[in-house]
């Protein structure tokens, strides 16, 4: 059985200097954003949020000690990792809305949308940012989709 190294420190999920942002301050994005600040995975001064609700907004804010907002395009061209925890209904304006405030094509863009893919993310920016999509898909011919 192995051992469990003593005085380990967190791995950052960013490298230092890096900024990471999390659209959709809800459930999912809260519960993401409290794991990455209590694991000290990142660094409350370089994460941020964002939501389409100002009352969403307001309460991440003060649960977890960051910016969060409801404008939040001027931190978009920044952003080294952006974390997208929208409704899937949402993800064309959300995308539409990081394209058009500079999104930079080296930003890597994590989704944890159910049930769309990254085609159908990639389909509704341009130019190609990279994408990683940790959440499943299925497949058209199964019961789910």
């Amino acid at each position: 059985m192995s051992k469990k190294p003593e005085n380990t420190q967190p791995v950052p999920v960013i490298s230092e200097g890096a900024t990471l942002g999390v659209i959709g301050a809800g459930v999912m994005g809260q519960t993401l954003l409290r794991g990455l600040l209590s694991g000290k995975l990142v660094a409350h001064d370089r994460v941020w949020g964002g939501d389409k609700n100002p009352a969403a907004c307001e309460a991440a804010s003060q649960a977890l000690g960051i910016a969060v907002e409801s404008d939040f395009h001027a931190r978009v061209p920044g952003a080294d990792l952006i974390l997208l925890c929208v409704k899937p209904n949402d993800a064309p304006v959300v995308l539409a809305t990081l394209r058009n405030a500079g999104l930079r094509r080296e930003t890597l863009l994590i989704s944890i949308l159910a049930g769309v893919g990254t085609d159908r993310l990639e389909s509704l920016l341009a130019p190609k940012i990279p994408w990683s999509a940790p959440c499943p898909t299925p497949p058209p011919w199964s019961a789910r989709a």
